[in-house]
Order: C-alpha cells, then sequence, then structure tokens
C-alpha cells in the first residue's frame, strides 16, 4: 500500500509555498541516498526542495528548516539548514 501524506502536513507545506509527494511505486528509494518515500517540491512541482527521499521525520525537519530560511538574509539561508537531519534518524 502507498504511503500517504497527512494533511497538516501539506497544508503547512503549502503555507511554506511547498508540497511533499510520495515517490512512485517503481520509484523504489536508492540505498545511500534515498532514506525515505517522501519528496518536498517547490510549489512550481519542478524542483526538489531537499534532494533526496525522505521519511516523514524527514519532511517535519525539512520544513521547520524551510520555515528558517524564509526569515533570513539571503546570505544566510544556509544557517537554517545546519542541524537538518539531527531531529530524525536515518534507517538503512
Amino acid at each position: 500500500m502507498k504511503p500517504t501524506v497527512p494533511e497538516f502536513l501539506q497544508a503547512r507545506a503549502r503555507k511554506l509555498e511547498a508540497y511533499i509527494a510520495v515517490m512512485d511505486a517503481e520509484e523504489e528509494p536508492e540505498e545511500g541516498i534515498d532514506f525515505g518515500q517522501f519528496l518536498l517540491f517547490c510549489g512550481d512541482g519542478r524542483h526538489l526542495i531537499w534532494g533526496f527521499g525522505l521519511p516523514l521525520e524527514g519532511i517535519v525537519d525539512a520544513l521547520n528548516c524551510l520555515e528558517r530560511e524564509r526569515s533570513l538574509p539571503d546570505e544566510k539561508i544556509g544557517e537554517a539548514w545546519r542541524d537538518f537531519g539531527a531531529g530524525w534518524e536515518i534507517k538503512k
């Protein structure tokens, strides 16, 4: 069964002009690169905000970082992502 994205997370992503997708059934997560089946895209649907699959905990973390990024000047947006991944465990 294909996993689903909880609506409250999708709503939060929309507020940040983003959306969450689930990898296609035939698109297997690539070991060592993808850590889950969820993808976070810019609102235009063409650009990944984070370049690999994430578990839901990773999506929450990425949304937190994206929210922080939006409050920073351009030259400091990298600081918003400094602790990305610290709040969830990569499951292999």
